[in-house]
């Protein structure tokens, strides 16, 4: 790949500059966004009814539309310390899809509404995903009747 179509793709490069004597290197991005938006599926989970302290998972896909440009995700937050996220790669190559992993500790009953903010070059910047859902405390009657 030529060097200019890899400089357009918004992938982390290397650019080197001379301080006096002394040689330093530093990592820098492309200003501004690429020239597309990144997708999720699904934006919104919701996970109904959940016994309490029994974590929950889901997962959300994120894909690059793009057939030219790179999505690079810089940080995905849970916002929560109930709630954490991973993805399984950071940088998305044009037509590619990464999956960000989320989990939801439900310590406390009743509605819950968490929301992940998702960082990335793309230009609709922060995207936003959503996890619900609703805590039920376990008794003797939901044990033996679960509704």
């Amino acid at each position: 790949m030529p060097i200019a179509n890899y400089l357009r793709t918004g992938a982390v490069v290397l650019t080197a500059a001379l301080l006096g004597y002394n040689g330093y290197l530093y990592w820098s991005r492309p200003a501004g966004p690429v020239p597309v938006a990144l997708q999720l599926s699904p934006a919104k989970i919701d996970f109904k009814k959940v016994e309490l302290g029994k974590p929950v998972t889901g997962e959300f896909t994120v894909t690059n539309p793009s057939t030219t440009e790179t999505i690079v995700i810089d940080t995905v937050d849970a916002g929560c310390t109930c709630t954490q996220a991973q993805i399984d790669q950071k940088i998305i190559a044009p037509g590619g899809r990464a999956t960000i992993k989320v989990w939801y500790r439900n310590d406390i009953t009743g509605l819950f509404v968490r929301r992940l903010t998702i960082r990335h070059n793309g230009t609709n910047n922060p995207t936003f995903a959503t996890i619900e859902g609703k805590t039920l405390a376990v008794t003797a009657d939901t044990a033996v009747n679960p509704r």
